[in-house]
Parts: C-alpha cells; sequence; structure tokens
C-alpha cells in the first residue's frame, strides 16, 4: 500500500486472506502499516470449499497458522475464536451447491 510505516491504528481485515496468493505477504504489510500497539481485526476461514474462483488460493486457517506468523511479526492476539462448527461448515458448503448447478446450467 502506498501509506507510510505506522500509518494505522487499526487496520480489519475480513474474509480476504483465503483470496491473496501470500497471505503472509498480507501480514508483513499490516505490521509495518500498524503503528506501535495497534489493533488489527483479522477474520478468515477456517476451512473452505472453492469460491469466487479463480481467486481462491486458500481453503483456510487454523489456529496454529495464526499462532506460528504472530510470533514472527511480533503480533499479540488477545483473542482467537472459532465461529461455527463441522454443521456450520456443512450448512455453508451445501447452500453453495444450489448456485454452482445454476452456473453449470443444471
Amino acid at each position: 500500500m502506498p501509506e507510510s510505516d505506522a500509518s494505522f491504528d487499526a487496520i480489519l481485515c475480513s474474509e480476504v486472506l483465503e483470496h491473496v496468493p501470500e497471505p503472509t505477504h498480507a501480514l508483513d504489510e499490516f505490521a509495518r502499516l500498524l503503528k506501535p500497539g495497534g489493533c488489527l481485526i483479522l477474520t478468515a476461514p477456517f476451512a473452505s470449499n472453492v469460491h469466487m474462483a479463480p481467486y481462491h488460493f486458500c481453503s483456510g486457517f487454523s489456529k496454529y497458522w495464526y499462532q506460528h506468523h504472530r510470533e514472527q511479526r511480533r503480533f499479540r492476539i488477545e483473542s482467537l475464536v472459532a465461529h461455527g462448527d463441522w454443521y456450520a461448515l456443512l450448512r455453508q458448503e451445501i447452500s453453495r451447491l444450489g448456485s454452482m448447478e445454476r452456473q453449470r446450467g443444471n
């Protein structure tokens, strides 16, 4: 981004990382852009089938992914909360079947 280092008090990135070819590069940019003590609010799927193709590069991020990359960038995780469960994921993916079939002309 064409912004100076430490330009932002907060950054919100919601449901985007799976659409970024190199999500760790986005984390590096967030770290550069945040002021010391700044807040990054980040949401991304834990598990997701392909959507918004061809701009879908990752099927999900586990808590271990966040923990690993947090340490490398000196982020502090104040809250890491799973939203939903296996059944919520199943409902989400079943709901996509209709639109996929319509796109195929079925």
